[in-house]
C-alpha cells in the first residue's frame, strides 16, 4: 500500500499528518489557534507517545488530524499508531480515530 505525505481530501474533512512539533503540543495538551474547543482529547495526548517513535520510521504511517472543512478547525486524530509492523508475512498497523464529542453538531 502506498501512502502519500500530502493532506487526504475528503468532502467533508481533510486529513492532514500531525508535524513532530505538533505531536509535543498534543502530548502537552496544548493547543493551537486552528484547534477545535475540546480537541486535543485525554486519549489524543496518550496516543503521541505512541507516534513520535512511529515518526521516526516513517511519517506516512502516523497520524493526521481530523480538519473541518466547514470552519477549517481539527476536531480530532485518525490514523496509524504503531507504524508498519512486518512481524508476519503481511504487514500490518495498528490502526485508531478520536474525535471530540461536538465535532459534528
Amino acid at each position: 500500500m502506498q501512502l502519500s505525505d500530502e493532506p487526504l481530501e475528503g468532502s467533508l474533512v481533510r486529513l492532514v499528518l500531525v508535524s513532530p512539533d505538533e505531536v509535543k503540543i498534543l502530548a502537552a495538551g496544548e493547543r493551537l489557534e486552528w484547534f477545535a474547543e475540546g480537541y486535543p482529547r485525554e486519549d489524543d495526548q496518550d496516543a503521541m507517545t505512541l507516534v513520535s517513535r512511529t515518526l521516526e520510521a516513517d511519517r506516512r504511517w502516523s497520524v493526521r488530524h481530523i480538519i473541518r472543512r466547514s470552519d477549517g478547525l481539527a476536531v480530532g486524530t485518525i490514523g496509524f499508531f504503531s507504524g508498519r509492523l512486518r512481524t508476519t508475512a503481511r504487514p500490518r498497523s495498528a490502526t485508531g480515530w478520536s474525535r471530540r464529542p461536538a465535532a459534528w453538531a
